[in-house]
């Protein structure tokens, strides 16, 4: 509920020109991934410390690594790794892709593609090649992520409860 109703003001706020049922499934495949990496933090990360590392990685993901500054092309090879497994990245490609490549203005359709080409997204000719819309692999991976990191959750927190009652 909390992811549509985000979709709702976002899309109407934003303009963006994507179809509003990507960016739900988008947010929805967000949402799946901050929520694992806030139970792998917090089963993981002394409670203590917990809403401090929760924080400081959660920006980093979404802000550092979002692919923006450095570019993908740019990145080193631990960098690269990083921006593969930053769920910020797959979502900043997903929205701008979708929206760039909407845009019926020409000016700005060819902003949209010099951008694509700097951030060394797939191009839209590219994608119609695949058959493959702008979202898809972004929404793909997102989806991988957010189950990978439900799945670590699941055993830290099995790992946890075995230590705690004295199981090895």
């Amino acid at each position: 509920m909390r992811a549509l109703v985000f979709a709702l003001v976002f899309w109407s706020c934003a303009f963006w020109n994507g179809p509003f049922g990507t960016l739900l499934l988008l947010l929805l495949d967000v949402m799946l991934c901050a929520s694992g990496l806030a139970y792998v933090i917090a089963i993981t990360v002394p409670p203590s410390l917990a809403v401090t590392v929760c924080g400081v990685l959660i920006c980093s993901l979404c802000g550092f690594f979002a692919g923006i500054v450095p570019t993908y092309a740019e990145a080193g090879p631990l960098m690269k790794l990083m921006l593969e497994l930053s769920y910020g990245r797959w979502a900043t490609q997903c929205l701008a892709s979708a929206d760039f490549s909407n845009i019926p203005n020409a000016l700005y359709a060819e902003q949209g593609r010099q951008l694509i080409a700097m951030f060394a997204w797939p191009s839209a000719e590219e994608l119609a090649s695949l058959g493959r819309g702008p979202c898809t692999q972004p929404l793909g991976v997102l989806l991988a992520l957010g189950l990978a990191l439900r799945v670590l959750g699941c055993v830290a927190i099995n790992y946890a409860n075995g230590s705690q009652f004295g199981r090895p």
